[in-house]
C-alpha cells in the first residue's frame, strides 16, 4: 500500500520518530540528481506534499492519544476521589474508636 493511501508510520509517529519521512526525502533527493529540471519541479512537489502527509498523520496520532488519555485519565481520578473519601472514613472511625 503506498504511503498517500491511508495513514502511514503510526508507531514512528507514537515515538517522535523522523526516521520514515527522512528515508522518503532522502529518496526523493537522490532520485532528483537523475531527472531533468521539470520533473525535479514535480519531485519538489511531490517532497512538499510528502511533508504534509507526515504532519498531517503526526498530527492524527496526537489527537487519538489525547482522546485516549481522557478513557485513563477521567475514571483513575474519580477512583482516586472515592478512595480519598473512604479513607478519610476509616481515619475517623478508627480515630474515634467507633470499631
Amino acid at each position: 500500500m503506498g504511503f498517500f493511501h491511508g495513514q502511514s508510520n503510526f508507531k514512528a509517529h507514537l515515538i517522535g520518530s523522523q526516521r520514515p519521512l527522512r528515508q522518503l526525502i532522502d529518496a526523493i533527493d537522490n532520485l532528483s540528481r537523475y531527472v531533468d529540471q521539470r520533473s525535479q519541479a514535480k519531485l519538489a512537489v511531490i517532497k512538499n506534499l510528502v511533508v504534509e502527509k507526515d504532519r498531517l498523520d503526526f498530527a492524527h496520532v496526537s489527537l487519538g492519544l489525547a482522546k485516549g488519555w481522557q478513557f485513563v485519565h477521567v475514571p483513575v481520578t474519580y477512583a482516586l476521589i472515592v478512595l480519598t473519601f473512604l479513607h478519610v472514613v476509616v481515619v475517623y472511625a478508627f480515630s474515634s474508636s467507633v470499631w
